[in-house]
């Protein structure tokens, strides 16, 4: 019997383009349904009154295997507990996308820790979270003290948005913006946008700016921080060093605040602060500059400002029914405001 060559690698060639359409085929229906699951496929069951938070983890972890995706978490309440440890809560991964029904509820076991978080995002990049409600347990907290018992805890990651969330009562602050260490050669945050969310009733602050450039803030309602101080709005305050003294990275730059209403529980009250920015060494006189480049615009600003600490601070088309505390550094554009108070006197 004699082989024909030529037909014989004609044939090949024809065998293994159909082999390697079928494997294309193969895998990117299989990544397609990777990198778009549902939580109840995970376990995370709404309304069986069990803790969720490894089912969420688990899809989330599977979409971040994949390359990246969305992650989708249909209406009803689930529940979560709190963790302080930097590899638990619900630990946001790169280029994931948890998207929430507008009725879903993630309802935050009640916790004796003093210090935790809810949702864990450190050290990613390209992360959005939109949707849902976050609903905290300060009114049903177990223990006793402490003011860290954050909602959304973002440290050292990059290309962050929250978007039409609602995040309540936590124990601490409702979103915090930092770093996980303040020594390390990793600067805090970077690229972050809270868009169209509402942060109400958390205990410390609703907002934390402590390490983080280039944040924006926009369309937000943001309400009634309350329970320990400062119990700001926005309070933008890096941890500081060596007598009040910050190193330029620890400056928090390019913060863009607009087309927001902040309400404090006092709307007059140079007690409660709609946006805070302060060295917390300025009352013995080392007020180095905390945050540069801040634009305040089109905001409605129910309580004071405090603009102990900032520099190229410019506040337009925006009213402060409060005290406006500023210094030389402030520029104010069509601004109406109830007091001012220059500082120092």
């Amino acid at each position: 019997m004699r082989f024909n060559t030529e037909k014989l690698c004609i044939f090949l060639k024809i065998l293994t383009g159909i082999f390697s359409i079928f494997f294309i085929l193969f895998t990117c229906g299989f990544s397609a349904e990777a990198k778009n699951v549902n939580v109840a496929d995970f376990g995370a069951i709404p309304g069986d009154y069990l803790d969720d938070t490894e089912g969420f983890n688990k899809a989330i972890e599977t979409v971040s295997n994949a390359g990246g995706g969305a992650v989708k978490v249909p209406a009803g309440v689930y529940y979560i507990t709190p963790s302080r440890s930097i590899n638990e809560g619900i630990c946001l991964k790169d280029n994931v996308e948890l998207l929430m029904s507008p009725t879903t509820v993630l309802e935050v076991m009640p916790s004796v820790r003093d210090d935790y978080h809810v949702f864990n995002i450190y050290g990613c990049n390209n992360v959005k979270i939109a949707g849902g409600q976050l609903r905290g347990e300060k009114n049903r907290h177990q223990g006793g003290g402490g003011e860290f018992g954050h909602g959304v805890y973002i440290r050292d990651s990059s290309n962050v948005t929250l978007y039409n969330m609602k995040i309540a009562d936590n124990w601490g602050d409702g979103i915090y913006l930092g770093t996980l260490n303040d020594m390390d050669n990793v600067y805090g945050c970077n690229k972050i946008t809270i868009k169209k969310c509402t942060i109400s009733g958390n205990r410390r602050n609703n907002i934390s700016i402590v390490d983080a450039n280039n944040v924006t803030i926009d369309g937000c309602k943001i309400k009634n921080a309350r329970g320990t101080a400062p119990q700001a709005g926005i309070d933008i305050e890096p941890n500081v060093r060596n007598g009040g003294y910050l190193e330029p990275d620890q400056i928090c730059r390019n913060i863009n605040i607009k087309n927001t209403k902040i309400t404090c529980v006092k709307k007059n009250s140079s007690d409660y602060f709609a946006i805070l920015i302060i060295n917390n060494w300025f009352a013995i006189g080392r007020n180095w500059t905390v945050a540069q480049n801040v634009k305040i615009k089109n905001c409605n600003l129910q309580g004071a400002c405090g603009i102990y600490s900032g520099k190229k601070v410019r506040v337009t088309n925006s009213k402060i029914s409060g005290t406006l505390i500023y210094l030389k550094y402030v520029k104010l554009k069509n601004t109406k405001y109830k007091k001012k108070i220059k500082w120092p006197g």
